[in-house]
Order: C-alpha cells, then structure tokens, then sequence
C-alpha cells in the first residue's frame, strides 16, 4: 500500500469511526507515539489500519471514494508535472481514453486508471533523475 492510500484509508475510518480530533490524536498516539499520521512509517501506517479494524472499521472493496481519489490523482499530478515532461501525455491520455479533462466526470474505476498511470509516470520520473 502506498503512503497517500494509507493516510486516506485512516482518514476514512476516522470519519467513518466518527472520532473528534482530539480522540483521533490520542488514538494515533497510544497506537504509534505519533500524533499525525503524515509522520507514519510504513509498519505504523498498518498498525493503525489494523487498530481501526480492530474497533470495527471494514475497508470496502473501494475503500476510496470519489473525492478523495480526485484530491490524490490532483496531487500526484502536480508531482508528475513537476518532476518530468509527462504531464501533457498524461493529460492527452486522460482526452483521448475518457474525452474529458474534468476529473468530476469520470467513474471511479476511471478514475483508479488514471491514478496508476500517475504512479507510474512518478516512478518513472523518479528513476530518471
């Protein structure tokens, strides 16, 4: 699991727990010794999942919804453009397989396409420099 899917799996569960912001503070805390779940290692970010599980919380077979994987796809978008050229294939690819530019319009199994592309595009940049 990738950092960015994590920390939205544990915002989910925190949402879906219903946990006021101090609770969900003192629950990250007595589970790792961190308040944030930014600062999460790989092992603390499980730790953490399998503590919400643990209360009840069951990651649907989407446990990703639509706005937050707009708000992952945008950032990770940013990254891409960033770090290489691809962001105009990548947009062009986005046009050419959904004929559409508005990430609001696509389904989130397109949506899931589109965000793997960006991995990889980000992987790729990654390993150029």
């Amino acid at each position: 699991m990738n950092r960015n899917t994590g920390l939205a799996i544990v915002h989910i569960a925190k949402k879906e727990q219903g946990m006021g912001e101090e609770k969900y503070r003192g629950f990250l805390e007595e589970h790792t010794g961190k308040r944030s779940a930014a600062d999460f290692n790989p092992v603390e970010m499980r730790v953490v999942i399998k503590a919400f599980q643990a209360q009840g919380f069951k990651i649907k077979g989407s446990a990703i919804d639509k706005d937050v994987l707009i708000r992952l796809i945008k950032k990770l978008f940013h990254q891409v453009s960033r770090a290489n050229n691809e962001a105009l294939a990548l947009r062009r690819r986005l046009f050419k397989f959904n004929h559409t530019t508005d990430l609001e319009q696509l389904t989130i199994e397109q949506l899931k396409e589109v965000y793997e592309d960006l991995q990889r595009a980000a992987y790729q940049g990654a390993r150029q420099w």
